[in-house]
């Protein structure tokens, strides 16, 4: 919505009421309102993707690898077993290495800047 829509609209809400700086102060108020409630949205955000992306801290436990490759391939068509070949690539993770140890498959992006996006493909 431009000013000029919002002015329109101010100007009809004004013929209808006679206290004027009640009605501009509720429409300020409403879109402080808003801005603060988006504020508080991104910032949830980034802490919720800061949280995700935090590594868990080492147990020392040893457990087995992750799937295979052929293990996640099925007999389908050629297409969707390419698919399945690429998301399992991708999600090949030896968990008995340190984080530095593995290889990524994501161009050199270390595990602290992939998030929880890139690790559902």
């Amino acid at each position: 919505m431009d000013s000029w829509e919002s002015q329109k609209i101010l100007d009809e809400v004004k013929v209808h009421y006679e206290n004027t700086l009640v009605v501009e102060l509720d429409i300020a108020a409403r879109e402080e309102f808003k801005l603060i409630e988006h504020g508080l949205e991104r910032l949830w955000e980034r802490l919720s993707r800061s949280q995700v992306q935090e590594a868990p801290e080492e147990t020392g436990e040893v457990v087995p690898d992750s799937v295979e490759k052929e293990a996640v391939v099925s007999s389908e068509s050629s297409e969707e077993a390419d698919s399945a070949r690429q998301k399992a690539s991708m999600l090949s993770y030896d968990l008995n290495k340190m984080p530095d140890e593995n290889e990524y498959p994501y161009g050199g992006m270390s595990p602290d800047t992939k998030n929880a996006w890139h690790l559902s493909m």
